[in-house]
């Protein structure tokens, strides 16, 4: 009797572990949206994010872009540069 407990507590752990999952990534927010909102919120938080100041960020954009970063039809520099600093 003690032994099927154990192993009920053991699936029923599992399963909420494992199988009782929540969706991620469900914003309904495009990549351009989402960067934008991140490049909008306090200066606190967007350190936290990017882990640089937000001068800082768009000097690295501009720097980047004049060295050879191409914006294409899709994306922007910065878009680029905060798909590779945080991933989303």
């Amino acid at each position: 009797m003690e032994k099927a407990s154990y192993v009920n507590a053991l699936v029923s752990e599992y399963a909420i572990k494992y199988l009782c999952k929540e969706p991620c990534r469900t914003s309904e927010h495009t990549c351009y949206s989402c960067m934008h909102e991140i490049l909008q919120v306090h200066l606190v938080h967007y350190y936290e994010i990017f882990r640089m100041e937000k001068h800082i960020f768009h000097k690295l954009c501009t720097y980047l872009a004049n060295h050879g970063l191409m914006l294409t039809n899709c994306m922007r520099v910065e878009e680029m540069v905060t798909m590779f600093l945080k991933k989303f």
